[in-house]
């Protein structure tokens, strides 16, 4: 799904079912987005770093727009 800004993010559904497929055993018992992306993070042998920071020195992270958006939503707060 591509937002306003033209930032592509992944829907919660869409992270619910690549977390099914890395075999996240109950991917609907997440409460947030966040949360659940942390989960593959580290499934997939990364840090859970999601919403953290508002740079990435991972090149071939998929998460950054989601995280970017993540992070941005917390400094706003």
């Amino acid at each position: 799904m591509f937002m306003a800004s033209g930032v592509k993010t992944v829907t919660f559904e869409e992270i619910q079912d690549m977390a099914r497929a890395l075999g996240i055993a109950s991917p609907s018992k997440f409460k947030t987005k966040e949360d659940l992306i942390r989960t593959i993070q580290l499934a997939e042998g990364y840090a859970d770093c999601c919403g953290e920071f508002d740079t990435c020195e991972e090149p071939n992270c998929m998460w950054k727009d989601d995280c970017r958006e993540l992070a941005a939503i917390k400094r706003a707060s």
